[in-house]
């Protein structure tokens, strides 16, 4: 069975109020009364080293995860956020956060184009990589492709793009790094490509809160 470390008192207990059967094992540097799982007290520094983090604010919990998926899991999907390069853990939780409250069915990312389901991802996701189903692909150009032959329309977020755009029924949103934004391949592929108009002083939002306002447009 396979797992992962949740971290962070809200994250740990959004988990253990909404799926307190996938829990494992709780983790906690100070007494912990009720639990639907065996609790384990340990220090501090024990903690830091189990969840390779220093930001877990005295608790973590061990999640049975879902049964693993695969690309063609999600053909019937409506809303996939498919992420290009985004290597910050903290912009990649805050997406996933952002993904489970605006309802998309997965996230796709890459075997070696981003960052990994860590327990840091899992605290600024505040529970949320537990419950928002994931898909790990080695290809996301080739995985893009299979996903438009099954009537995906493939939406990227670029300055460049169109701030009126006629949103689809049945997406796959490529969200690309601060830095480098999304591949020239999935950018030359794209169905549509969208961007947020700016009324600020301040040019551009991080991909986590673009992220958000697009997710929030698509569902609207």
């Amino acid at each position: 069975m396979k797992s992962q470390i949740v971290i962070g008192k809200r994250a740990v207990q959004e988990v253990l109020d909404r799926a307190p059967e996938r829990a494992i094992q709780l983790y906690s540097t100070s007494p912990v009364d009720n639990a639907p799982c065996p609790i384990k007290q340990m220090s501090k520094d024990e903690l830091d080293t189990l969840t390779h983090s220093t930001s877990h604010q005295g608790i973590a919990l061990k999640v049975a995860d879902p049964e693993p998926l695969f690309l063609e899991d999600l053909f019937d999907a409506k809303i996939i956020v498919m992420l290009d390069s985004i290597f910050d853990p903290q912009n990649v939780g805050a997406i996933l956060r952002a993904a489970e409250c605006f309802g998309a069915d997965a996230i796709i990312t890459s075997k070696n184009r981003g960052c990994p389901m860590t327990p840091t991802v899992s605290k600024a996701s505040a529970g949320a990589s537990a419950f928002v189903p994931h898909v790990e692909v080695s290809n996301l150009a080739d995985s893009a492709q299979r996903l438009q032959n099954e009537g995906f329309t493939l939406v990227v977020a670029d300055m460049d793009g169109d701030e009126n755009a006629v949103w689809p029924d049945k997406l796959l949103l490529v969200m690309g790094s601060e830095g480098t934004g999304v591949q020239p391949l999935l950018k030359k592929r794209a169905d549509l490509i969208v961007r947020i108009p700016m009324y600020g002083k301040i040019a551009s939002l991080n991909v986590a809160q673009a992220c958000a306002v697009l997710l929030d447009r698509a569902r609207r």
